[in-house]
């Protein structure tokens, strides 16, 4: 992979050419060339968000204990219906994640980005970079942005997945397969043994799919991680098999610059950030991430050893720490300072109530949120709603203390209690890699700033957390669901807002602020009528001229 150096245009950091999609296989059978065709360019433009090369890297490969396969299965499997690697840029991009960047020390054998071996077992797993790591393709070049959101069609990559495991049913395919992983030491006993290994590998990936099945599509730049979390424990975990939920809450996948410095995250605001919640965010994450967890159904113990890398989700959260927004690469065009300053003033009058502005470049940055309840914002409320009341039976639960001074669970619960009461189980099994923080946390039951209570209410649940703005322009789809494409389509009152659109391209439109929305092959049609798809709501500034709509737009662009 060569390295090249664009024209100054604004643009911080290296650019790295890439070398075309293969189009075609070993065998010459022809690879579906869809949106793997589509969103490839002929660069990456990596902007500068306070992270050296080296701390980049580390955010996209740092392994934090998830385990989809093992790792020489990744390498060695193909996509189902051909003799062409899974793990290739093409299929990759198809499924709206991003090509990887190959490394002796962090990726040597060139997994896409955010896909990490866990070198403890030889797994390969996901790591935060997979699912918040955005990408802006502008005029052949694709603008990376760290911590961005994700254009991940997390259903399709786990069903591609799944099909390519069931494809190894054909003796041929499977011979195949086994010389790849087994290289040298192939022998008729090895091979018969990788079989052995195949049934319950495969059955773990089927549950895991099953755990993330929806009654709502995803489709690209969306998924339910919350719900699927709720799944995989208490299902795949737990061993609470009535308790499979299919999924109707696809969300936009958050950008997470700054996020280790609000007192509030997550879309409704639940998780509160200090005390044990600013390493619980990070190892809430991995839990509903391919986790595996020992849960000891048959004792009343509330640790939990696992496969969560405690150590890692701090050093993660020291990277987020250092990670800021993204600024406006002149190449989409210079800012121009009469309406960044005519819009400075329409955001004063219309938006900050709600959306703070602070200096991005501040070392002591710190920012609160705002809980707006659902009767007030107007959103689509299926994600607070099913959030705050979701309830699961407690089976091996039943009797173990639920939290913080929180009493013991009864028959039934809240979904989320549950997912909570987990996560300080796992990070109670590592306490040596703890916080200082997190121990005095733990030992005086304080969970939460002030020490607030753990559980929220079911009425605050109702609600969706308003951020700053800092960097939003480079995380379309817009609104906590992906429901509008654009800033530009954000201030029209909502029966003026696309009804339809199609989402999976990531050609950038600097102008409206947002992806390209036309029909094209492979594409996701974001249907805004049906439930979870809702577009209405964030009514703010319809009532403002084209002129002022995009007067704030260009401010938004300065923050």
């Amino acid at each position: 992979m060569s390295r090249h150096v664009l024209p100054p245009a604004g643009l911080l950091g290296l650019v790295l050419f890439l070398a075309p999609p293969s189009s075609a296989s070993e065998s010459g059978t022809e690879p579906v060339l869809d949106l793997g065709t589509r969103n490839a360019v002929d660069a990456i433009a990596v902007l500068d968000q306070g992270w050296s090369d080296e701390e980049r890297l580390e955010y996209y490969y740092r392994p934090q204990g998830s385990r989809i396969v093992p790792y020489s299965w990744m390498l060695a499997l193909h996509e189902a219906g051909t003799d062409l690697p899974f793990a290739r840029d093409e299929l990759i991009l198809r499924n709206g994640y991003l090509p990887g960047t190959q490394d002796p020390k962090w990726n040597p054998d060139g997994l896409p980005l955010g896909f990490v071996k866990d070198g403890r077992n030889d797994w390969v797993g996901l790591s935060c970079g997979a699912c918040h790591t955005g990408q802006l393709n502008y005029e052949g070049v694709g603008y990376r942005v760290d911590g961005g959101a994700s254009n991940g069609d997390y259903e399709g990559i786990l069903t591609d997945l799944l099909a390519a495991l069931d494809s190894l049913d054909d003796p041929g395919r499977f011979d195949g397969f086994a010389r790849r992983v087994l290289g040298k030491k192939y022998s008729e006993k090895r091979k018969a043994k990788l079989l052995e290994e195949l049934g319950p590998n495969r059955e773990y990936v089927r549950n895991y799919v099953l755990a993330t099945e929806t009654a709502v599509t995803g489709g690209y730049a969306r998924v339910d991680a919350l719900g699927g979390a709720f799944n995989h424990l208490l299902v795949n975990v737990a061993g609470l098999k009535d308790e499979l939920r299919p999924l109707t809450s696809p969300v936009s996948y958050m950008h997470i610059w700054d996020a280790a410095r609000h007192d509030r995250t997550q879309w409704n605001g639940f998780n509160h950030n200090g005390g044990y919640g600013r390493v619980a965010r990070n190892v809430g994450q991995v839990t509903g991430v391919w986790s595996h967890i020992d849960f000891k159904p048959g004792m009343k113990t509330t640790t939990y050893p696992s496969s969560v890398r405690v150590p890692g989700m701090i050093e993660t959260e020291r990277l987020n720490r250092s990670l800021t927004s993204p600024a406006w690469p002149e190449a989409f065009g210079a800012l121009d300072g009469k309406k960044v300053a005519a819009g400075a003033a329409l955001y004063a009058e219309h938006c900050v109530e709600c959306h703070e502005v602070f200096d991005r470049a501040d070392p002591e940055r710190e920012a609160r949120a705002v809980i707006v309840p659902l009767d007030d914002i107007g959103t689509d409320p299926e994600m607070a709603t099913t959030f705050a009341t979701r309830t699961t039976k407690t089976g091996a639960f039943e009797g173990r203390r639920v939290g913080f001074g929180q009493g013991t669970f009864g028959a039934e619960a809240k979904a989320y209690e549950v997912l909570v009461h987990s996560i300080i189980g796992i990070m109670q099994a590592q306490p040596m890699a703890a916080t200082e923080e997190l121990l005095i946390a733990i030992a005086d039951g304080r969970g939460t700033p002030g020490g607030a209570p753990i559980f929220a209410s079911e009425e605050e649940l109702k609600a969706y957390r308003a951020r700053t703005l800092n960097g939003i322009w480079a995380t379309p789809p817009f609104l906590h669901n992906g429901s509008v494409p654009t800033l530009f389509d954000l201030l029209l009152p909502p029966e003026e807002r696309p009804k339809e659109f199609w989402v999976g391209d990531l050609t950038f439109d600097p102008v409206k602020v947002g992806y390209a929305t036309a029909a094209f092959e492979g594409g996701f049609r974001f249907d805004t009528t049906l439930e979870s798809n809702w577009n209405t709501g964030h009514v703010y500034g319809a009532e403002l001229s084209d002129d002022e709509r995009y007067a704030i737009i260009e401010y938004i662009k300065s923050l």
